[in-house]
């Protein structure tokens, strides 16, 4: 598996000097990404392309190669694979579509090219895919134009059926101040799958979370080991899940659905965390970055009542206990208030405590209390406002980073405010900051499961 994400010479087959040749969108890629390894197109009709001459055959080729890219109609891949297993070369990426999830009769070609993976020990990556990319080492093979600033670096893999949506993830862990280690579009799966790639990737040191995106399961038992033996934690967003969606994934990566509450039941037993959509897929992360829940006793300080009433009822709705306070820090808390007027509990409110060093104080106080096993902060956010703008904020968000990481708590922070005013806080901090309780809640609640199961 090193050489589909590691390879230092790639063999770019189907490669022409057309402005609208594909190859020549991944080799683009390699080049502004600032791929350190050696690229050699590969096409018929010779040329040149980015200063890089184009050879006729991988026979051609005196240097050793270990990683070929082919994008070529379906039908010519059998005859170049053979090339590529004559010439050594076993790892590799097909993107080509127009295979079992184009047409039944296109079967007998996918059966074709096994035999000929089985011959020469090839795997790869595909068919029907994006491609891959590899933050590590720059590696981006995709036909997809795909900028390196939309995909930094990060802790978090992503093993996507569509390649689309495997873009669309990443670039939106960017706006969340995380990134990516490595992304590949696995398409149908015809010789790599998430089972081969789920233990590589527990043991890769720039990975501490792995995602998947699934239409189908061709191996689900082994996945479901495989996860279950897996060490970092596995976010799941399993579709093609109902009878409108099993035409499209059909057609689309050859994906059949099966029995839903057999899978889901077997994700959860697997220690999966199951997502359905891309707002849960970033909350689960965000909340995965802070220390995990030791049990179910929260407590929650809010900077208004009506989120302290709501973040009761989600308490209840996700299956957490609200944490008695002591009375003397209750009284306390009382003392700092302005008009004294408000009856202080679980969740604490602080709506007329206007007071950035003292809003700290509570939370720490809170989080040092033994009964007290994860903590929600509720803050208002308002530019300018006193005790609530950005020279209020920033200070506390520090504070509580320092704090989570401290006394082994997560601390989950959500603000109360207008959306495009989080949204410029969020990028100052690097922090995950919750758009509403609503998210903080469930995703720590799934988290709780994902501990649970673990646990056993």
């Amino acid at each position: 598996m090193e050489k589909i994400f590691y390879p230092k010479s790639i063999a770019v087959i189907g490669a022409s000097t057309s402005q609208e040749n594909l190859s020549r969108s991944i080799i683009k890629n390699f080049l502004d990404w600032g791929f350190k390894g050696s690229i050699y197109p590969i096409g018929p009709n010779g040329g040149e392309i980015f200063g890089l001459p184009i050879r006729s055959s991988v026979r051609e080729l005196e240097e050793y190669i270990d990683f070929f890219s082919i994008f070529v109609p379906a039908e010519r891949i059998p005859p170049l694979l053979e090339e590529c297993g004559q010439k050594g070369i076993k790892r590799g990426l097909i993107m080509a579509a127009g295979f079992g999830e184009y047409a039944d009769d296109k079967k007998g070609l996918e059966e074709e090219i096994l035999r000929m993976c089985s011959k020469y020990g090839i795997k790869f990556v595909g068919p029907n895919c994006m491609g891959i990319f590899n933050t590590a080492n720059d590696f981006c093979a995709s036909f997809n134009p795909t900028s390196k600033d939309k995909t930094p670096k990060g802790t978090i893999a992503i093993v996507s059926q569509s390649g689309t949506l495997g873009l669309i993830y990443s670039w939106h862990l960017a706006s969340e101040q995380l990134g990516v280690s490595k992304m590949v579009s696995v398409g149908n799966k015809l010789t790599i799958d998430e089972v081969d790639l789920i233990p590589y990737l527990d043991e890769d040191e720039e990975t501490e979370i792995i995602f998947l995106y699934l239409e189908g399961f061709k191996r689900g038992r082994e996945l479901f080991e495989v996860a279950k033996k897996c060490k970092k934690p596995i976010i799941i967003h399993k579709a093609n899940v109902s009878e409108q969606s099993h035409r499209i994934g059909k057609s689309h990566t050859a994906a059949l659905a099966g029995d839903e509450r057999i899978a889901d039941a077997a994700i959860r037993q697997a220690g999966m965390i199951r997502v359905d959509c891309l707002r849960e897929f970033l909350d689960c992360v965000k909340a995965l970055t802070l220390p995990r829940i030791g049990g179910n006793k929260v407590a929650v300080v809010s900077s208004t009542g009506g989120t302290a009433v709501t973040a009761a009822d989600l308490c209840s709705q996700y299956g957490f206990e609200l944490s008695s306070l002591p009375h003397e820090l209750l009284k306390e808390v009382e003392s700092q208030g302005r008009a004294k007027v408000i009856k202080l509990t679980n969740p604490l409110d602080l709506g007329d405590i206007y007071n950035s060093q003292v809003t700290h104080y509570i939370i720490e106080r809170v989080t040092e209390l033994e009964n007290v096993d994860g903590v929600i902060v509720i803050l208002y956010y308002v530019p300018g406002w006193v005790g609530w703008s950005t020279e209020d904020t920033l200070p506390i968000i520090r504070k509580i980073e320092e704090l989570s990481s401290r006394k082994g708590k997560p601390i989950l922070i959500c603000f109360s405010g207008a959306p495009g005013d989080i949204s410029e806080l969020q990028k100052m901090v690097n922090y995950p900051i919750f758009f509403s309780s609503a998210e903080a809640f469930k995703s720590l609640a799934k988290v709780s499961d994902y501990v649970k199961v673990k646990m056993k």
